[in-house]
């Protein structure tokens, strides 16, 4: 692993683990009992106790980052420069997590959120930035993902864009 992203990763962790900060400054004005997940109609299904909820999700989310990375890293080599998309699929996990920490955190102390349209922005915005950088990857950078690997650059180029496949033919 290069020593840049050596960095990128224990800043990324650390960027995980930042809201822990905040559940300690909060602590004493939260229930006992924190929502942790929500139906559609943005009521609270399923409950879990503070201390899981302000210490334990981020590091369950710091855990999958180190894990997301190390594949990464093992995906793309000893590569010097790291394509966009494996950027922007480092950064997703620390910033759902301080983004999803937030709402949990400002469900708890009685804000009004609509739990259901955050998360679907998340997600959507998340979704609109990897799918900016699929069609921009070239050759290299895509060689490590495609099983079997295409031969040459003018055989990758061949593959079939998913998105110019009739709905009709999905199955």
């Amino acid at each position: 692993m290069k020593k840049n992203n050596l960095k990128i990763l224990i800043f990324s962790v650390v960027v995980c683990l930042l809201p822990i900060i905040a559940g300690l400054i909060l602590y004493d004005k939260l229930p006992a009992q924190m929502a942790v997940h929500f139906d559609l109609n943005n009521e609270p299904d399923l409950y879990t106790s503070k201390i899981f909820a302000l210490f334990g999700i981020p590091v369950i989310a710091t855990f999958s980052q180190t894990v997301l990375s190390a594949f990464l890293y093992f995906q793309i080599g000893k590569t010097e420069k790291i394509p966009k998309l494996f950027t922007v699929t480092l950064w997703a996990i620390p910033l759902i997590t301080i983004f999803l920490y937030a709402v949990t955190v400002s469900f708890a102390l009685s804000y009004p959120v609509n739990i259901g349209k955050l998360a679907c922005l998340s997600i959507g915005i998340l979704m609109c930035a990897m799918g900016n950088y699929f069609p921009k990857m070239n050759y290299e950078d895509n060689k490590n993902f495609i099983n079997p690997q295409p031969k040459d650059e003018k055989s990758f180029r061949k593959l079939p864009n998913p998105w110019d496949i009739p709905a009709s033919q999905w199955d």
